[in-house]
């Protein structure tokens, strides 16, 4: 529920460090993938940023191949850097 109150949100903090993809051409496992890490990095304190990424990077690499792997580790590693909430 949290993913989907929060969605516009997550699509500008997305979109703000994936800038030559918009978020709306992402694929839809590529974007579930990025709004659910991001929203839990940035809004739960339930699992750490580390092991947020972890998750999400198997994900992608497991459900969308290697290409959206690497681009959800790249954004996620970015956000986290930029929040201060390590990575």
């Amino acid at each position: 529920a949290g993913v989907l109150a929060q969605a516009a949100a997550l699509d500008a903090e997305i979109g703000a460090y994936a800038p030559a993809i918009p978020v709306s051409e992402l694929g839809r496992v590529e974007r579930t993938i990025l709004r659910s890490a991001v929203w839990e990095m940035l809004y739960s304190a339930a699992t750490s940023t580390r092991e947020t990424i972890r998750d999400a990077v198997s994900l992608a690499g497991t459900y969308a191949g290697e290409a959206a792997r690497r681009l959800v580790n790249g954004v996620l590693r970015s956000i986290a850097g930029a929040s201060g909430r390590g990575g």
